[in-house]
């Protein structure tokens, strides 16, 4: 009869039942399957998610990969009551290992934090609100959210880190090529760098610099002489340009920085010293024109007391000559063998009592002291030649002459 249900027999029959009823059971059936396989996979993504977290935090948990190729097996079962039973107890487990170690990983990430924004490591915008997120007191059963928030936390340090490792290492290059080294030097560099930043991972920046620095002044001989070059040339311009009055307050805080400078940093700085060292060699090559035609004029004085200083003059005037068209840094040498060639005539300072015929040398600070001791009143005549040394008391280079309470000085 049409209106009357089949009946189903056997193992695992429903015995006599209406289709519409058979239906709905089969349904229902089919709905609890589908919840308990949802239940199922939704337990072992978490278990899994949790597990993959708790890798990437280097949080141990040794037992994963055994459990996970078990719940796997389940799965292609699909068993999915089993594969429930499973995924719980491996949360459990993961549970307990967050518990353990979660703690104390957040306390070195933490710590990792602190001291890359110490010492001024590149940090994205977020930063500040993904390790509040990380440090925030735990609460719940559900160990999900404290883990993505310190993993999260971890890739933002781990990025930070990378990205300030490749600029010190295209820094170097960059200094590299700035000091004319070879090219067969620079592609074995790269891993020396590498090396000499790994301490940058644990944010440990001094470190990384020091290493870093010692490898560069060990493998860039070029670079270190070029920067020698240019402190040196620098010294030389703030030297004179003390010696002469003029200014020099930009030189001189360029050497300082160039000397507290990390050597990745050389080029920036050498390159700060060597533009003011410039300046300064502009404004000194006007003012020792000027002193060299003073010192001509010194020497011209001289004539008069049995000194020729022709073959000085002659020199001079060469000297003269060059501190149009002298590189800046030339300069205070022309200075320097202007005023050695000055002094060349001039034996020093010798002081004589023509009555006696003593004689004894004397400096600069004591040639006042013996003259007033030496004048008795009596009609003595004392008599002094002198050149100042080298470096002298600024604007003071002559030649002396004494004659009792009388001095006559050349100074420029």
């Amino acid at each position: 009869m049409h209106g009357e249900a089949k009946a189903t027999t056997g193992s695992g029959g429903l015995g006599s039942l209406p289709s519409s009823r058979l239906t709905k059971i089969l349904q229902e059936k089919a709905e609890l399957l589908k919840r308990q396989r949802q239940t199922a996979e939704q337990a072992y993504h978490q278990a899994l998610e949790q597990a993959k977290l708790l890798e990437t935090l280097g949080i141990p948990v040794p037992e994963a990969a055994e459990r996970d190729a078990a719940l796997q097996a389940l799965v292609r079962k699909t068993d999915w009551e089993a594969v429930e039973t499973q995924a719980k107890s491996f949360l459990d487990y993961l549970t307990k290992a967050a518990q353990a170690g979660f703690d104390g990983r957040r306390q070195e990430l933490a710590e990792l934090a602190e001291r890359m924004s110490q010492y001024a490591v590149p940090l994205p915008a977020d930063f500040s609100k993904a390790l509040a997120d990380a440090v925030a007191p735990t609460s719940g059963a559900d160990w999900t959210p404290p883990l993505t928030a310190l993993a999260g936390l971890l890739t933002i340090l781990q990025a930070a880190e990378n990205t300030f490792s490749q600029s010190l290492r295209a820094r170097a290059q960059a200094l590299a090529e700035w000091g004319g080294e070879s090219a067969e030097n620079l592609p074995g560099l790269d891993s020396r760098l590498r090396a000499a930043l790994e301490p940058l991972r644990e944010g440990h920046v001094p470190q990384a610099l020091e290493q870093l620095g010692a490898v560069l002044t060990q493998e860039l001989p070029k670079v270190v002489a070029k920067r020698e070059g240019i402190r040196s040339e620098g010294a030389a311009l703030l030297a004179a340009a003390r010696d002469l009055g003029l200014p020099n307050d930009a030189l001189e805080r360029a050497l300082r920085a160039d000397a507290e400078a990390s050597p990745v940093d050389w080029k920036s700085s050498a390159s700060e010293v060597a533009t003011a060292g410039a300046q300064v060699g502009e404004a000194l090559r006007s003012r020792v024109a000027s002193t060299l035609e003073s010192l001509s004029a010194t020497l011209e004085s001289i004539r008069e007391y049995g000194v020729d200083p022709t073959e000085a003059l002659a020199r001079l005037g060469e000297l003269q000559g060059s501190v149009p068209t002298a590189a800046p840094g030339e300069v205070p040498r022309l200075l320097d063998t202007a005023r050695a060639v000055t002094e060349e005539p001039v034996v020093g300072i010798v002081v004589f009592d023509p009555v006696t015929g003593a004689a004894f040398s004397a400096d600069f600070s004591d040639i006042f002291v013996t003259v007033a001791a030496s004048a008795d009143g009596a009609g003595r005549t004392l008599s002094a030649r002198l050149t100042l040394p080298t470096t002298p008391p600024r604007g003071m280079h002559a030649a002396l002459m004494v004659d009792l309470d009388q001095i006559a000085l050349l100074a420029f």
